[in-house]
């Protein structure tokens, strides 16, 4: 499914099928036709240094995924290089920013207890090269569908998404071996724990991860609400 628009959220919504009580927000920057970076984002954003502004459009994305789940409250949520987002109290989320733009997603925290996203552009060959050993054992890569760059790609956005739900209950990200992905489908990827994580992922439990792809980047989603055991 081709996506040109630069804020698809509507159509991210009905294709992804998220749970209800879930909100989902993203920006993107779009290829075709080339428009200015960030053109989705209020002026004063735009404005800031290149450095910040992926960050600061992740916040702006996690302001209205608050907002589309439910939350009416005006605290903001504070982003920074080093560990997760902080939530307003009662909220969960999760935001992801790259060169094509920036998501989120957001609950209360009782409706999903872990969330994880992931908006990333396809690896390049040489890029699927060198994660490839990274990224998964060669057991995990013959549960795949095929070994291709496309669903490298998938499976790494997907590992991403993961880390990000996983990092603020072990207090640190896991490796990305340490989740091991059994099967796929044209919808999901399903994983399991391939290190102990109890309580938060039990042996046997199965994970899966939601995702989408247009050839022009990649979008991953992970909740508990949508988990099967």
């Amino acid at each position: 499914m081709a996506v040109r628009e630069s804020r698809p959220d509507r159509v991210l919504l009905q294709t992804l099928r998220l749970p209800a009580g879930m909100g989902i927000d993203v920006g993107l920057n779009g290829t075709v036709p080339p428009p200015a970076p960030y053109h989705w984002l209020p002026s004063r954003i735009r404005q800031a240094s290149s450095k910040r502004r992926p960050a600061l459009a992740a916040s702006f994305c996690a302001r209205r995924a608050l907002s589309r789940a439910g939350y009416a409250g005006t605290a903001k949520v504070k982003t920074g290089p080093d560990g997760p987002a902080i939530w307003p109290e009662g909220w969960t989320g999760s935001i992801g920013c790259a060169d094509i733009g920036a998501v989120a997603v957001a609950a209360p925290s009782h409706a999903g207890e872990w969330l994880g996203v992931d908006l990333s552009v396809p690896l390049t060959e040489l890029q699927r090269r060198w994660l490839e050993p990274l990224l998964a054992t060669r057991a995990e890569l013959e549960a795949l569908t095929s070994r291709s760059t496309e669903t490298l790609s998938l499976l790494y956005s997907a590992k991403e998404a993961l880390q990000r739900a996983l990092q603020p209950l072990l207090g640190e990200i896991p490796d990305y071996q340490a989740m091991r992905c059994v099967r796929m489908d044209g919808e999901w990827l399903w994983f399991e724990p391939a290190v102990d994580m109890d309580p938060h992922w039990p042996a046997q439990r199965l994970v899966k991860v939601r995702y989408l792809s247009t050839g022009e980047w990649v979008l991953t989603v992970v909740a508990s609400l949508q988990q099967i055991d």
